[in-house]
């Protein structure tokens, strides 16, 4: 009895750790589906609140809405320029695991009555400046050392939604983020989580 005891308080204390860039991060895939101009390698993202604390969900990463998604290792590789610009947007996908709503966001795009279609796309270039600059240009960079150094942040904020797709968030979901031009270029793809059996925890 003792030992099921110790057991579950080991069990209890491990799901309830967020230690940054250990219980947080998550695989990002590359969209193939995607002519990329800018391509994602070997990518892996931080989960964050609005408040850049590590965010997480019974020890794992948690993607909060309003939080921040850090691209804290891999490589990114930009092979010509692109016009990024204030009217560049993310458009999101955003599938749940769950079979009564499935699919809330495809391309940018509402799939349901209950999200408006402005919940299913990111404003890009208006906060993540030095970010945008550098995806712009050709050249090969690191994820997590272009801050350092260029003084760039590698990281996309994730804005408040609508009431009406709050009480939707809780749960399990897979996420796609397309990166498109204000000219309405597709230039990159992001897939959250990069398992095809995995999903990623959001909140809000």
């Amino acid at each position: 009895m003792l030992g099921k005891l110790v057991l579950l308080s080991l069990l209890a204390y491990a799901l309830s750790q967020c230690i940054d860039r250990v219980n947080n991060t998550v695989d990002i895939a590359d969209d193939a589906n995607v002519n990329n101009n800018v391509i994602f390698q070997n990518a892996v993202g931080a989960t964050y609140d609005n408040n850049s604390n590590p965010s997480c969900y019974k020890g794992v990463a948690n993607l909060k809405f309003p939080g921040i998604l850090g691209l804290v290792s891999g490589t990114v590789v930009v092979n010509q320029a692109n016009d990024f610009d204030n009217n560049t947007k993310i458009l999101l996908t955003l599938i749940k695991n769950d079979h009564l709503l499935g699919t809330v966001c495809k391309d940018g795009k509402s799939q349901t009555i209950f999200v408006p279609d402005k919940d299913c796309s990111i404003a890009f270039c208006t906060k993540e400046e030095s970010l945008c600059k550098a995806l712009s240009s050709p050249g090969t960079y690191t994820l997590g050392e272009l801050e350092g150094d260029a003084g760039i942040g590698s990281t996309i904020n994730l804005p408040n939604v609508s009431n009406d797709i709050k009480p939707l968030l809780k749960g399990q979901w897979k996420v796609e983020l397309k990166f498109q031009t204000g000219s309405g270029n597709i230039v990159a793809g992001l897939i959250i989580p990069s398992n095809d059996n995995g999903w990623l925890y959001i909140e809000e």
